[in-house]
């Protein structure tokens, strides 16, 4: 808005996106912030052609901004003893013995129901609900193993009748859960762990250790 202020979207050009980038490579903003910045600009003029405004999207003619990605972050076999050491007590441990031992999604994790794990047949299935659906719609069925069922049994008994499998205070987690990581990664004494670093470690682990590790 402080650029383009008042202007019609029909007077934005291309060569003015590309301008606008450039002052933000001058402003020393992140390509990360940049590339939010014009997919923003670009989806209002994505819907403006949509709706037949505008004859074309002149932001689709701009490069964005070149990404270096870190390389993943992998935890070894101290790290979690320590992390799930640290975590005990905390709502978020069978989250995150979850996340260890299947490699699920954030949002897989936070949608799952007591009805997806079948405990006989040692299964947990991933698969799409009402108001929530999995990448692709494709729904899968991931390998139950006894020390998960033992900690998710437990869990389950302790739960005041909800549907879901992981809640805060007696809710269903929609957002996040960065504040109690967090808390819990300092307790362990580790840094720059994420839950997609936790859901990473299920594969590789069976690679590196040549076991399942859970």
């Amino acid at each position: 808005m402080p650029y383009f202020g008042d202007m019609m979207l029909k007077q934005i050009t291309s060569q003015m996106v590309d301008e606008y980038k450039s002052m933000r490579i001058r402003e020393k903003a992140s390509p990360k912030t940049i590339n939010n910045e014009l997919g923003n600009l670009g989806h209002m003029l994505e819907m403006a052609y949509r709706w037949d405004y505008l004859s074309e999207n002149v932001v689709r003619k701009v490069d964005k901004m070149r990404l270096v990605k870190n390389p993943p972050r992998f935890l070894g076999k101290d790290e979690i003893d320590r992390l799930l050491s640290a975590a005990k007590g905390y709502y978020i441990y069978p989250l995150l013995e979850t996340a260890l031992a299947t490699g699920m999604r954030k949002s897989e994790l936070f949608n799952l129901k007591w009805q997806d794990i079948d405990f006989d047949n040692a299964t947990i299935t991933i698969q799409s609900k009402d108001d929530w659906h999995t990448k692709n719609y494709k729904s899968r069925a991931i390998a139950l193993t006894p020390r998960l069922s033992k900690i998710l049994l437990a869990h389950k008994a302790e739960q005041k009748n909800s549907e879901y499998v992981f809640t805060y205070k007696g809710r269903k987690i929609h957002a996040t859960i960065n504040k109690s990581l967090k808390t819990v990664t300092r307790k362990a004494g580790l840094t720059g762990v994420t839950l997609h670093t936790l859901s990473l470690f299920s594969t590789p682990c069976k690679i590196l250790l040549k076991r399942t590790c859970f």
